[in-house]
């Protein structure tokens, strides 16, 4: 089995960091957002912005809406409307 080695530059292996003031400064004037120095309040923000703003509540009472109208809609209908509305294959 051949063996295979790889040099990289030290360079690359360098941590450092942008200050949060530089970032908002750069970037000032787009959407962009700069998430705090606190972990927590930065994982916070991250999982408002992944989850956005939750839509179930409304999706519930809009369907429930949909089934009263329909309930109604069908209730009030008389029996010779539905019937000459349907097509019956002859």
């Amino acid at each position: 089995m051949g063996r295979f080695a790889l040099n990289t530059s030290r360079q690359e292996s360098e941590l450092s960091f942008t200050e949060v003031e530089d970032l908002k400064k750069n970037y000032a004037g787009t959407k962009v957002q700069v998430l705090g120095e606190n972990p927590q309040a930065a994982g916070n923000q991250v999982t408002e912005v992944d989850r956005g703003k939750p839509l179930w509540k409304l999706c519930i009472i809009l369907a429930l809406l949909f089934i009263l109208a329909e309930a109604l809609i069908i209730r009030f209908l008389k029996d010779n409307d539905i019937k000459s509305a349907v097509v019956t294959p002859s």
